[in-house]
């Protein structure tokens, strides 16, 4: 479990040492540090761990310096992040100000202890509640994305990412790869072993073709025994080269079926965009479809190419670089 972590910023008070150690002693990491710290670490550090509030002592912060701490509560951090001020009469008098800008809540620097930490204690069960929400959001949102027999994302994965993926493509002008993938004659294995072992193999056929990929490709399954691939920066002959290299792997590997071992091949259907011809990231995926219809239709256990021209040729046996 992560450490619940209490930032405290510029500790000259005593109320802010004091509440420290009732804070230690409530269960949560004290981390004292300088405001600059603060603002350097920004965005990973909360992404790494959980930062419940953020405790600030102020002994002679300038104008600028309290605009910043503020201002890293709504850009670095998130708006729910308490920041609880410490200070003395200068502070007092500039309350309206601070208040305005983004602070939670000012404490006198005379305030007794159990009363300061009295008045933490709400921004901390608030700051929980929001993380735990925070969490479950994210958490349904993999879910989302997430096919649940494989593990690999989903089709609505694999359309957001391709879609993204191609923007960047036609701004940078590099290619991309779209592959359709459908087991062959996978109708067969549910007939002879039944619907579980189906299930089996088309677990482990995602396995194989995640191994296969980059690590920063996208192997999806999009349905049934249907599976799609997105290669980043790669052209046709790329692509080609790496689907037939999956392709040859896929036919030689066993997969285990009810204690069986038995031989699966697979159909490939690729689409390149390269910088012209192709309108959108749709039309990659009509055209990849293309492709992987023509490849079963010529027999299967084969790569098949398709353009924007509507050109098609197979793959075949192309040397491995």
């Amino acid at each position: 479990m992560r450490d619940k972590v209490v930032i405290s910023v510029n500790s000259f008070w005593p109320l802010v040492k004091s509440l420290e150690t009732s804070l230690q002693d409530g269960g949560y990491s004290v981390l004292p540090m300088d405001y600059r710290d603060l603002a350097l670490l920004g965005e990973d550090f909360s992404k790494n761990r959980d930062v419940y509030l953020v405790l600030i002592g102020d002994s002679g912060l300038t104008p600028g310096e309290v605009e910043d701490l503020t201002s890293l509560k709504l850009k670095r951090f998130n708006v729910s992040l308490p920041l609880i001020f410490v200070g003395g009469m200068n502070v007092m008098l500039r309350s309206e100000s601070y208040l305005s800008k983004g602070v939670d809540e000012i404490l006198p620097a005379d305030m007794p202890v159990e009363e300061a930490y009295s008045r933490i204690k709400p921004f901390l069960r608030n700051r929980h509640a929001f993380i735990d929400l925070y969490r479950v959001t994210t958490r349904l949102k993999e879910l989302s994305l997430t096919d649940e027999l494989t593990g690999l994302p989903n089709r609505r994965w694999f359309i957001r990412d391709l879609k993204k993926g191609f923007e960047m493509a036609k701004r940078l002008r590099a290619p991309l790869a779209c592959i359709m993938i459908d087991i062959d004659d996978f109708k067969e294995v549910n007939d002879t072993y039944g619907h579980t072992a189906g299930d089996a193999v088309i677990t482990q056929f995602g396995l194989v073709i995640n191994g296969i990929k980059r690590a920063y490709d996208v192997v999806s399954r999009l349905g049934g025994d249907e599976f799609g691939w997105i290669l980043f920066n790669s052209d046709r002959d790329r692509a080609c080269s790496v689907v037939e290299r999956a392709r040859k792997i896929v036919s030689m590997h066993r997969f285990i079926v009810k204690e069986h071992q038995i031989n699966i091949t697979a159909s490939f259907g690729v689409a390149t965009f390269s910088g012209d011809g192709i309108k959108s990231h749709e039309m990659l995926i009509e055209m990849a479809d293309k492709a992987l219809y023509i490849a079963k239709e010529r027999g299967k256990d084969s790569v098949v190419t398709y353009d924007a021209a509507g050109e098609e040729s197979e793959a075949g046996d192309i040397e491995i670089s």
